[in-house]
């Protein structure tokens, strides 16, 4: 989603757990929240918090 994002809340190499937040973004006025679907390790993170995304934009990748 194009946006601003504003907060990543996880590390490179931390275990995640569904619905755990990931990261903050702020687009068209709206806070939006995107959390982790399924368990897994973050391997890493591709975006900077201040980076402004293009759609489809990797943010974090996991192993």
């Amino acid at each position: 989603m194009p946006g601003l994002l504003t907060k990543i809340a996880v590390k490179v190499g931390e275990a995640v757990t569904a619905g755990q937040k990931l990261a903050s973004i702020a687009a068209m006025k709206m806070e939006n929240t995107l959390s982790a679907m399924q368990d897994g390790v973050v391997a890493e993170i591709c975006a900077k918090e201040g980076d402004s995304l293009a759609v489809e934009q990797l943010i974090i990748r996991f192993e």
